[in-house]
């Protein structure tokens, strides 16, 4: 005689949990595990169940939680590595939390022999799984003969019409299916059947990592480049899945916070620029995605933000991971995107590009500013020293107006006007003081006929020795032996003249290569922190020791004069000038520096 067995549905209580516990929701197993559970007392039926979050599940964790990576070019400025790894429990606000309250909505359980339905439950959870009331029409029992079942419980963002289960990816992040397999019912009374509610789909957030800070906000929206699975239909006999093909995946935009200073301080978070310390995560950014959806069909699509130099609107990641990475059910998921900024390289024909992609061009400058189509715009740095231990340029005194010194036609004492100069070219090669001298043309030693007009006599009727200094270096940077590494131009690049810059164009160049805030130096003798090590970036693959911080005690001349004594320069330590850092990969300062008797170095500069 079959024996019938009538369970009603008394109160469901839905919590987190790693597993299904026996004991009471005090038990120290339970603590461990995150878990809270709660018994329904059915009378010979008891059902426990439990709800398990996003990375709960270390066994899935473990299996799923090596590391892949990718690296490709977001921008003109920069590249990106994207590396993916599974992330264990919930997370709020960037910090691992260890439980979740109970959503209430309307819960189902379904009793199946194979393919068939046997009995079904159906009610409405509400406060916070404490009340159970069967929905209208049903009387909240389920009559079952003896034998073996599986129950599936299901939340009401699973569609079950009666023949099929199915979740929408729009549902990915809320639907939870809990499976009790083969269970034997068979007992009289107490019989337990468990259920774990997991998620049927897995998560997806975005973290972006720096080795600068992040000045502007970022604004991205992950999206599919192929199609991805948008449907999951569960088989009861099997409890397998089988998925088909959407077009779209719903997603919506997430917002990346800029840098805060005040946990992320300029420039001494990365160790200037050593290490991506720099990081912006959006801690509710999470992208939801069925099970079997590849990383590799993900796109990242920016609305706004900024790193580096560019506006990053309307940039498109194209791929997020590569190929034959399957996201798992339940599971969360991390993408973090190292940022890296791209230096653009003045080739020798007078193309541009990133190194990586020189082919067989060789790079003989790296680019400050970009060409916007006009003839000679652009602007770039030699890669290598043009020279140093040199004046300014000048010769000995009493034997010639001004004290034997020759000067621009205009001088900069107010600092903000010499910061933002962009004239080095023509105060390199327009002839000013003496009438008609260009100071790239005035040798290192050449001797000069007294009679040059606008000096005065030489009483021993003597030639003047001209002391050239850093416009003949710069002037002449191609020709030089010493320097210039004998790389033949072509395309019009060996008719340019190189010149050195105004203090407003080596500022640009700075700023270009180790992205320091120009608002922060307002005058001379100030120190001025960069992104220094990001150097060993721009010139490590091209010039070698040839870094700016390579200057040894030289201070940096400029074209630009304070007064006609005394130029800008720009210092990177080593001593020398009344200032001495052992860092200049982290710091530099603005000086004057007699233009007579301070030797600097030089570097030369060319438009194109």
């Amino acid at each position: 005689m079959n024996k019938t067995r009538q369970t009603q549905l008394l109160s469901l209580f839905m919590a987190t949990c790693s597993m299904y516990m026996t004991g009471c929701t005090t038990d120290n197993n339970v603590a461990e595990h995150s878990t809270e559970s709660a018994l329904m007392d059915a009378g010979s039926f008891k059902f426990r169940l439990t709800k398990e979050d996003f990375g709960t599940d270390t066994a899935m964790t473990r299996a799923a939680s090596v590391s892949i990576s990718l690296s490709q070019d977001l921008s003109d400025d920069c590249e990106v590595q994207t590396t993916i790894s599974t992330e264990s429990m919930v997370r709020t606000q960037g910090v691992e939390t260890r439980s979740t309250p109970l959503q209430d909505g309307v819960y189902s359980i379904i009793a199946f022999q194979g393919n068939v339905r046997k009995g079904k439950i159906k009610g409405t959870i509400s406060g916070g799984g404490t009340v159970f009331t069967p929905s209208p029409g049903t009387s909240g029992t389920m009559s079952l003969s003896h034998g073996t079942y599986t129950f599936i419980c299901l939340n009401d963002k699973v569609e079950d019409d009666g023949t099929n289960i199915k979740v929408s990816q729009t549902n990915a992040g809320t639907a939870m299916v809990g499976v009790a397999k083969d269970y034997v019912i068979n007992q009289d009374p107490n019989q337990y059947v468990p259920f774990v509610m997991r998620h049927v789909g897995a998560r997806v957030r975005i973290k972006f990592v720096a080795q600068k800070h992040i000045p502007a906000g970022i604004r991205a929206k992950i999206g599919n480049s192929v199609p991805v699975p948008t449907v999951a239909t569960l088989n009861p006999a099997t409890l397998d899945y089988t998925y088909s093909n959407g077009a779209t995946l719903s997603a919506t935009e997430c917002s990346y916070p800029a840098s805060d200073n005040a946990t992320q301080p300029l420039y001494s978070h990365s160790n200037y620029g050593e290490t991506y310390s720099y990081t912006s995560e959006d801690a509710d950014g999470y992208c939801y995605v069925l099970p079997t959806t590849d990383a590799s069909s993900l796109k990242l699509d920016f609305s706004g933000g900024k790193v580096f130099r560019q506006q990053m609107n309307g940039k498109t990641l194209p791929k997020l991971m590569t190929a034959n990475y399957l996201f798992m059910p339940n599971l969360s998921y991390c993408i973090t995107i190292k940022m890296s900024p791209v230096y653009t390289y003045l080739f020798h024909d007078g193309t541009t590009g990133s190194i990586k992609n020189k082919g067989t061009r060789k790079p003989i400058a790296i680019v400050v500013r970009d060409n916007d189509g006009t003839p000679d715009s652009g602007l770039a740095m030699g890669l290598w020293k043009s020279g140093e231990g040199r004046n300014w340029l000048g010769w000995p005194e009493p034997n010639d107006l001004e004290g034997g010194r020759c000067f621009n036609a205009c001088q900069y004492p107010v600092f903000a006007d010499a910061y933002n100069t962009n004239n080095g070219y023509e105060e390199t090669w327009t002839p000013v003081f003496p009438p008609g001298v260009i100071k790239a043309e005035v040798p290192l030693n050449s001797p000069i006929p007294a009679s040059v007009s606008g000096l005065s006599p030489n009483p021993s009727g003597d030639e003047i020795t001209w002391f050239g200094g850093s416009f003949w270096d710069a002037g002449q940077y191609t020709s030089q032996t010493y320097y210039w590494p004998g790389i033949i131009l072509t395309n019009g690049m060996e008719n340019k003249k190189w010149f050195l810059p105004s203090l407003g164009e080596l500022k640009e160049a700075l700023k270009n290569i180790g992205f320091f805030e120009e608002s922060t130096i307002t005058g001379t003798e100030q120190f001025g922190s960069w992104y220094g090590k990001l150097e060993d970036k721009a010139f490590g693959d091209v010039s070698g020791s040839h870094k700016l911080t390579a200057s040894g005690p030289n201070a940096y001349h400029t074209s630009t004069e304070y007064d006609k004594t005394f130029d800008y320069s720009i210092h990177f330590g080593f001593g020398g000038n009344g200032f001495f850092s052992p860092t200049p990969d982290k710091v530099f300062k603005i000086i004057l520096q007699q233009k007579y008797g301070g030797t600097g170095a030089s570097r030369a500069f060319v438009h194109f």
